[in-house]
Formats: structure tokens, sequence, C-alpha cells
């Protein structure tokens, strides 16, 4: 196994692209990999996302904006592979 494969399994919080590994599940066929997911946490925050994109909006932070933008798309993206 390599090492960040190990440090995948080990520390799951610690990989930076979800989106990219669903996607190689689905496309290997190994779909069945995203019914551990829970959809719950991802659906809390992207409500969590849009909850501070809106304060931050009215804050007029642009750029704490963009990265709960950012945040709210990502969620988005890993409930629509998770369906």
């Amino acid at each position: 196994m390599s090492t960040c494969h190990l440090r995948a399994q080990r520390f799951p919080h610690l990989n930076p692209f979800p989106l990219a590994q669903n996607a190689v599940n689905m496309a290997s066929g190994h779909a069945s990999a995203l019914s551990i997911i829970s959809w719950e946490g991802y659906l809390s925050a992207m409500f969590g996302n849009t909850l501070m994109c809106s304060h931050f909006a009215a804050s007029g932070e642009r750029s704490a904006v963009n990265v709960q933008l950012v945040g709210i798309l990502n969620n988005f993206l890993i409930l629509t592979q998770v369906r």
C-alpha cells in the first residue's frame, strides 16, 4: 500500500480530494463505497456554510464569502454523488 493510501485510511479527514476519489470509485464500479458517507453531515455543513456566507456578506467581507461559496459548492457536489 502506498503512503498516501495509508494516510487516507487512518486519517480520512486529511483527504483533500473527496470529489475526485468519489468519481474514481463510481467510474470503477465501486459505487457501494459511497454508501458509508453520511449525507446528513454534508447537508448540515452546507447549511452552516450558507449561514456563514450570509453573515460575511452582510459584513462586507468578500474573501470570506468566496470561501463559504466554495464550501457550499463542494458539499453540494458531494451530496449529488452520494444520492
